[in-house]
């Protein structure tokens, strides 16, 4: 389901209108074809409106629109404005939010969601495409987790033991052992490196997961760059985080 708190809110409405009216509707359910089909599903409709509207509040999306609920977290005290004939102010001005900037920002992480100031910034795109892939694949993999956890349910109470062992346990290892591991190590990522902290935890010396998850399924060394020095300590923080991860991800 889409992330827009807004067409969730819509979608909400009409799933509880065919719940809570389908002792009546049921009579009128082969008025049309496609009423029918939305009719039959109304409990699905229900959950994926309820889904689209947390999701919607987490990208802070409603109609496209952002929403300033818990305000920002962002400051313009360092942002000077010049105005004349010819270079006007004009209001929305999009400018590059600096999470190193201790004027800029405060340096506390959101309530909930997205900051709204990400909408006017001319850096975010770079960052809510990276902010929506992660979320994406964690609650990716948490439902498909969900979904083969519910598969071992059926095939214990219809005794089908053999598929525990030649499907289920292969599944639940394949997912977790890969993507299971790549949403801890997005999490890791996270925790560890920042804007605002020293070397060879700064932002430059995070490494790239998706080279990471590259060679970890090629089975290939990180080529070491020379050039970034300040982020060699115990290991190389710019390709691993944690001592022995080359060896743990060529199992």
């Amino acid at each position: 389901m889409f992330g827009d708190a807004g067409h969730g809110v819509i979608m909400l409405v009409a799933a509880l209108w065919m719940i809570i009216k389908e002792k009546s509707l049921e009579t009128k359910r082969d008025i049309s074809e496609i009423f029918n089909i939305f009719f039959g599903g109304r409990y699905i409709i229900f959950l994926m409106s309820v889904f689209s509207i947390y999701t919607g509040l987490i990208y802070n999306d409603v109609f496209s629109k952002s929403v300033n609920i818990f305000g920002s977290h962002w400051s313009s005290r360092n942002l000077t404005f010049t105005a004349s004939e010819n270079s006007p102010l004009m209001l929305a001005s999009p400018r590059m939010l600096d999470p190193k900037d201790i004027n800029m920002y405060s340096s506390e992480p959101y309530p909930f969601g997205l900051d709204p100031a990400w909408q006017a910034a001319t850096n975010k795109i770079g960052f809510l495409n990276t902010y929506k892939m992660k979320i994406s694949l964690i609650f990716g993999v948490v439902h498909m987790t969900f979904g083969v956890m519910l598969s071992l349910w059926n095939k214990l109470s219809r005794k089908q033991y053999h598929q525990v062992l030649l499907e289920f346990i292969p599944q639940i290892v394949f997912l977790l052992g890969i993507f299971g591991y790549l949403v801890i190590m997005i999490f890791i990522k996270w925790i560890m490196y920042g804007a605002n902290v020293a070397d060879p935890f700064s932002e430059h010396c995070a490494p790239n997961l998706l080279i990471t998850f590259i060679n970890m399924m090629l089975m290939k060394e990180a080529d070491v760059d020379i050039k970034m020095d300040k982020c060699h300590g115990a290991i190389n923080y710019e390709i691993y985080m944690y001592p022995g991860q080359g060896g743990l991800q060529k199992l």
